[in-house]
């Protein structure tokens, strides 16, 4: 039997897969008071990941209002996901949280890796891949590759049908 952990944001369409929705982390509402803002767990988290770098200041070092706000509104654009607020924190080191809160206002393109720090990710993951290819056994990395023309979802019977023959289904 084979077993394969997959992520996403939609629900996988197939007969005798399971598929556990995780919710998204609390956001706070608009207007909280800072300590409110603060204590959710969507913004807890932004702020966590963020302090990897010595730059961005502890919750209790934002004094103003505004600042607050601006945590609070990065993690509602955000919708509480731990991916986006992982990717709104890498920016946050960058542009501080009242710029990020305000072009999040205008597009989430802002929150795409760029430059030297998008080519770093592009590679990790590539590495994460090949990596996980590489564990494979033969007939596995058949499937994969058999699998790799399909760019997003495929019905059940496509797949059956790329990877019949490839391996023994007893």
């Amino acid at each position: 039997e084979r077993r394969v952990l997959v992520c996403g944001r939609r629900r996988p369409d197939a007969p005798g897969i399971r598929a556990i929705a995780l919710a998204p982390l609390r956001t706070p509402d608009p207007g909280d008071p800072p300590a409110a803002v603060f204590a959710t767990p969507a913004v807890d988290l932004l702020v966590r990941l963020s302090q990897r770098s010595p730059a961005t200041p502890a919750p209790s070092d934002v004094a103003d209002r505004d600042e607050a706000d601006a945590f609070g509104s990065i993690a509602r654009a955000s919708a509480g996901l731990p991916l986006a607020l992982e990717l709104a924190a890498s920016r946050l080191r960058d542009l501080g949280a009242r710029e990020l809160a305000r072009q999040l206002g205008e597009s989430m393109a802002v929150l795409e890796p760029t430059g030297a720090a998008g080519d770093a990710a592009r590679t990790r993951v590539r590495a994460a891949v090949e990596w996980s290819f590489d564990q494979l056994d033969e007939a596995g990395q058949r499937v994969v590759e058999a699998l790799s023309v399909i760019e997003s979802s495929a019905p059940m019977e496509l797949i059956e049908e790329l990877v019949d023959g490839l391996v023994d289904r007893d």
